[in-house]
């Protein structure tokens, strides 16, 4: 077994390891190759700070980091860990992980997170073993939005212009990949009564996916109502669990809960 960076391996290689990984797991994986090089885009993935072990030039297992800043320290962030199904049991991911440290620490990194599904045990088992902690917990809605008249206006706004709060989002979701995928994305500011703001949103229209939604009375359902003029149907993911009203509300609307997930973050150094 060979343990190296993925910056000479083909996006094509990446993804076939991926969806072999993959099968049967709790949610479907797309299999579109563009659907992944803008995902990874957005992520920020860096292939010479991401890992894989190769068996006779076959890619088995795979560590994909995104890099960039998270509470003003520089973070490698996992997007994705898979292993096929026939290499598990060797603690590939842990002997991913050892060999990475060395490699993180040069490029001036300390901090790992990673999202990993709460009902996946052993996944988070493994990760705990490498010395990862649960840092927050995150749930993930989608659902119909009603039909229903109101007094609400949408207006089209340039998302560099809006004053977000980036640390309660999740990685995906950060000022940063918005900027990143701004022809995936839209901006819309709220109106209500003499067309004043109530608060925003960032959709992708072609997945239903709302990446950022913000109130300005905390009033989540008028955000949503907001939405329904644009689309029926709608995604959100990784709402940190702490955020009660909007989670509250949500709820209340209608939407799913459909899965949990926890964010989970560790210190790195040589010794680890």
């Amino acid at each position: 077994m060979e343990l190296r960076n993925l910056k000479e391996v083909g996006l094509d290689q990446i993804v076939e390891c991926l969806l072999e990984s993959f099968k049967n797991y709790f949610v479907p994986m797309p299999s579109n190759l563009s659907y992944w090089e803008t995902r990874y885009k957005g992520a920020r993935v860096n292939y010479e700070l991401s890992y894989g072990a190769f068996e006779k030039d076959r890619l088995v297992g795979f560590i994909i980091n995104g890099i960039g800043e998270v509470e003003g320290q520089l973070t490698a962030f996992n997007t994705g860990t898979g292993v096929i199904e026939e290499y598990r049991g060797q603690q590939l991911v842990d002997q991913l992980y050892k060999y990475s440290f060395p490699y993180l620490l040069t490029a001036g990194i300390e901090r790992c997170e990673l999202e990993v599904i709460q009902a996946n045990k052993r996944a988070i088992r493994v990760y705990e073993r490498i010395g990862f902690d649960v840092k927050r917990k995150l749930k993930c809605y989608k659902g119909e939005l009603k039909e229903e008249s109101n007094n609400l206006e949408l207006k089209e706004v340039n998302f560099e212009h809006k004053k977000q709060i980036d640390n309660k989002y999740s990685w995906d979701h950060k000022n940063k990949t918005i900027k990143l995928l701004k022809d995936k994305y839209e901006t819309y500011e709220v109106l209500k009564g003499e067309r004043q703001p109530i608060g925003y949103f960032v959709i992708n229209k072609e997945y239903n996916y709302l990446a950022q939604i913000e109130s300005t009375t905390n009033n989540y359902t008028e955000i949503l109502k907001g939405v329904s003029k644009l689309s029926k149907e709608i995604r959100i993911i990784n709402v940190d669990e702490k955020l009660d009203k909007r989670i509250k509300d949500f709820e209340e609307y209608g939407l799913i809960n459909t899965l949990d997930q926890y964010e989970m973050e560790m210190r790195i150094n040589l010794k680890n």
